[in-house]
């Protein structure tokens, strides 16, 4: 019987977890690919026998472990922030798991550590490949331009050190793509920013999946879990507190709303301090300002939303807002928002994510544009598509099928197939 090994370098969540603080924040998506790749091989080979590999990172205060989940092993092997992080992967690699000729790498730009850690990273690719490794890359974000995320990472905008930074990010992109055999990014706008670095003739698009969370939670029982009026029309703006993100910029905008339209609004900002950006003083003095300015404005802060806890939140709200100022990768909790078929509206940032084929299928089947979910951080009428939503049931119902729509194109048997695809076929 041939054997058949893959190895999955990724972030990972602890053992019978998909959400945790401590982990990046594409580690979720990384273990339902693994589950969806393991669903599809035991579907089309059942008369080979496979076997997946997780290579993770050390949980924080964790060392070394290995065990199984699910079919699943996962080594717990290297740790962020640390230059033996590939020399140990290629020891795994090349000598434990030598009967691998597929690696899938789930690749976030922090998820080994700062920049330095990455330099290796190219290196660590081409070894694999002279050793005859088909390499598959995950982009979780594309960025062109760091002048667009300079507040994130805390640099002055158009700068000499973005400069100099700019060029070497695109060196490291050429570098890092000669070696793989296949790159698959979320949204065809990511396509075509990458194509424009990097020349690379395979670049295909997966959409960002829906996961599916198990909860018979309803809207009226997750606002009395909440303590929300009924009356109440609820925004949520979910996920890791952070600059691109524009969550200050939300709650800058929710003070200045008139009180007499605040009145039957409630805004809920569901959200903690990434991990990988918990320790530097410039994101922590971001965190304390949003905490701040949620308290004054009575503002609910949830902190990290733990998983059985976020069925609750999108059950308990009526529109989901996306104030990000720049777009670098598909959002997790714009697929969440379709998963609960919940209306959303997004900055002109993310308008980019539109132009995907199933959006824009979903779009025409609709009779919407994309204008219908687009706001402007500049113009300030995000409170006039707010009201427009809120005082408009039918309107509204016309969102809510966009999502369902939408979320029936991308359940995970469909990416999953779309994976096994561009993988194995």
């Amino acid at each position: 019987m041939k054997k058949q090994n893959i190895v999955v370098i990724a972030s990972y969540p602890p053992q019978g977890k998909k959400h945790h603080h401590s982990v990046v924040g594409g580690a979720w998506y990384a273990k339902n690919t693994v589950d969806a790749l393991q669903k599809m091989l035991n579907k089309h080979h059942k008369e080979h026998q496979y076997s997946i590999t997780v290579l993770a990172e050390q949980l924080e205060g964790g060392t070394f472990a290995q065990y199984n989940e699910d079919s699943i092993q996962v080594v717990r092997l290297w740790k962020r922030n640390s230059l033996l992080a590939f020399p140990r992967l290629l020891q795994e690699i090349l000598f434990h798991q030598r009967y691998a000729n597929i690696i899938l790498l789930e690749f976030e730009l922090a998820m080994f550590g700062d920049q330095a850690t990455l330099l290796l990273l190219p290196f660590f690719l081409f070894i694999l490949r002279l050793f005859g490794k088909k390499i598959y890359c995950v982009c979780h974000q594309v960025i062109a331009d760091l002048n667009t995320v300079s507040g994130h990472i805390n640099l002055q905008e158009n700068g000499w050190r973005i400069w100099i930074l700019n060029i070497f990010q695109k060196i490291f992109y050429l570098l890092m793509f000669i070696p793989i055999n296949k790159a698959i990014v979320f949204d065809d706008a990511l396509k075509i920013r990458l194509q424009r670095i990097i020349k690379h003739p395979r670049i295909v698009v997966i959409p960002l999946a829906v996961e599916l969370f198990n909860t018979l939670v309803t809207r009226e029982q997750a606002r009395k879990q909440l303590n929300i009026p009924e009356e109440n029309f609820v925004l949520l703006c979910f996920g890791f507190l952070a600059w691109y993100k524009g969550t200050d910029w939300l709650i800058q905008e929710f003070e200045i709303i008139p009180e007499e339209i605040k009145k039957g609004l409630f805004l809920i900002i569901a959200g903690g301090p990434n991990p990988n950006h918990k320790n530097k003083k410039f994101y922590q003095q971001y965190i304390s300002k949003i905490e701040e300015r949620c308290r004054v404005n009575n503002i609910p802060l949830t902190g990290f939303v733990e998983e059985k806890q976020i069925p609750l939140y999108f059950q308990a709200a009526d529109l989901i807002i996306f104030p990000y100022r720049t777009f670098m990768s598909a959002s997790g909790p714009l697929s969440f928002a379709l998963s609960f078929e919940k209306p959303f509206l997004v900055s002109e940032a993310l308008q980019e994510i539109f132009t995907t084929k199933d959006m824009q299928d979903a779009l025409a089947e609709k009779h919407l544009i994309i204008k219908d979910f687009v706001f402007s951080l500049q113009d300030i009428n995000l409170i006039e598509k707010i009201q427009t939503i809120m005082h408009n049931r039918k309107y509204q119902q016309t969102l809510i099928d966009f999502a369902k729509t939408v979320k029936q194109k991308r359940i995970w048997d469909t990416i999953g197939e779309m994976y096994y695809h561009e993988i194995f076929e």
